[in-house]
């Protein structure tokens, strides 16, 4: 009898303790899915959140970038000197001051929020020893924060009165640009490639072992002529006559603007 009572009383024990395994996995499943339940709601109300949140951070880092470029030149004075020929003289564009640059000025005011001025020498057919070296004095007294030197175009023209061969170019080059350095040490000096001729390759060269001596930046332009819709058409309207099918129109003259600046944004974006 003592045996059974004792065999009852285990049975009863494990009964229990079942009961309580059990129900506590059920207060156990109830309460996950009361959480999940709970973070489902919580998931739904906060998605559109996310996504405004999300657009406005957007907006406002696009208007950060804004004020950023608007604030680099601070409307501070930018004096920018252009030394050039036929394409710095706009030739074949359809207004004058549609030429590179004055493209690259408008960049440097209205991107850029400098207070920039444009002066400088440029004509059709104008090299080095024509216009660069008359108008040395000028160009150091005008004090520039900024120079782009675009010859060496014309000194390949043996017609040319100033005709130059590449390692006279080169000499030219050298001494107009360690000229500039040492007289304006502040100032950004870029060298242009030459436009489009046969004996382009040496001339650019030259003018590369130059901008690699001085550590002067130069901008390839050769794309740009290698793009038939950058070139004046032959026969198309422009300020300065028929088109010659050589110069480049508008667009040419953007797209040389548009390098130009992705070189002084080097310069003065930080």
């Amino acid at each position: 009898m003592r045996k059974f009572g004792l065999f009852f009383s285990a049975l009863l024990a494990i009964a229990a303790l079942g009961a309580i395994i059990f129900f506590g996995r059920q207060h156990q499943a109830d309460q996950l899915a009361a959480q999940r339940a709970s973070h489902s709601a919580l998931v739904a109300k906060q998605q559109p959140a996310t996504k405004t949140t999300t657009s406005t951070s957007s907006s406002n880092t696009t208007k950060k970038a804004t004020k950023v470029n608007k604030k680099i030149g601070n409307n501070q004075p930018l004096k920018y000197v252009a030394l050039g020929d036929s394409l710095a003289a706009g030739d074949y564009t359809s207004k004058e001051n549609m030429a590179y640059e004055y493209v690259l000025t408008r960049y440097l005011k209205d991107t850029l929020g400098f207070k920039a001025t444009l002066d400088g020498y440029w004509q059709a057919g104008a090299t080095i020893t024509s216009i660069a070296q008359p108008n040395y004095d000028n160009v150091v007294n005008m004090a520039p924060n900024l120079i782009t030197i675009e010859l060496g175009t014309n000194e390949q023209d043996q017609t040319n009165a100033n005709y130059a061969d590449a390692a006279t170019f080169k000499t030219n080059l050298t001494n107009l640009v360690s000229g500039l350095k040492s007289d304006l040490p502040k100032a950004k000096i870029i060298l242009l490639t030459t436009w489009k001729a046969e004996t382009s390759a040496s001339y650019d060269a030259a003018i590369k072992a130059v901008g690699t001596q001085y550590s002067v930046p130069v901008v390839d332009i050769s794309s740009v002529y290698a793009k038939a819709g950058n070139i004046a058409q032959s026969g198309a309207s422009s300020w300065t006559g028929s088109g010659d099918g050589y110069h480049p129109n508008d667009s040419g003259n953007q797209a040389i603007a548009d390098l130009l600046a992705k070189q002084v944004d080097k310069f003065y974006v930080k």
